[in-house]
């Protein structure tokens, strides 16, 4: 039984490569994976129900949830950065999915949400105005999206080490230019 429901939603995450969520149809996913529709059926309820789950156990890991709350376990940025980093390499596929081109809009705006929260805490500078503090996380967070985005697909020609060095970079300049503006 657990097997069907790893199968069925790992060749989901495979057509979230290939097509939009919407095109994606329990007919053509069965048809795939050779199985009857009432099999697909007994497991869930909707490809959405489906995908829904599949989120659900990536976001229920503790490392994921902390991201999502905006909260951080680690006594440095460097050791958050690198387990962050390494969370999304052990689940490239699921991020490759849910992330990318025909990636699931509601878990890009939850991802997107966790990554603001957590730059507020890292550069907010408390003598700028709201206003200025928003245009330099969306700003930030925008990038570090599209960077992370661009890793996950080119994995194989761009080190882990290099994405980490780069957004150590990132956030180091930005925590500088927050201090000199305190």
């Amino acid at each position: 039984m657990e097997m069907t429901t790893e199968i069925i939603k790992k060749e989901i995450l495979q057509m979230m490569r290939e097509m939009p969520l919407e095109q994606i149809k329990v007919k053509k996913l069965c048809d795939r994976l050779s199985i009857g529709r009432s099999t697909f059926y007994v497991y869930f309820d909707s490809i959405y129900d489906a995908v829904e789950e599949i989120e659900g156990e990536l976001m229920s890991q503790k490392l994921f949830a902390n991201k999502l709350n905006g909260m951080s376990e680690y006594s440095t940025i460097e050791e958050e950065v690198h387990e962050s980093l390494q969370f999304l390499k052990d689940h490239i596929e699921v991020f490759e999915s849910l992330l990318g081109r025909y990636g699931d809009e509601s878990f890009k705006h939850k991802w997107a949400k966790g990554i603001t929260r957590r730059f507020h805490q890292m550069i907010i500078s408390d003598n700028k105005s709201d206003e200025w503090n928003e245009i330099i996380v969306t700003f930030v967070v925008g990038g570090v999206q599209k960077m992370i985005t661009n890793w996950l697909i080119h994995n194989d020609s761009i080190s882990m080490e290099a994405v980490e060095e780069s957004f150590l970079d990132l956030v180091y300049t930005l925590q500088h230019i927050a201090d000199s503006k305190r």
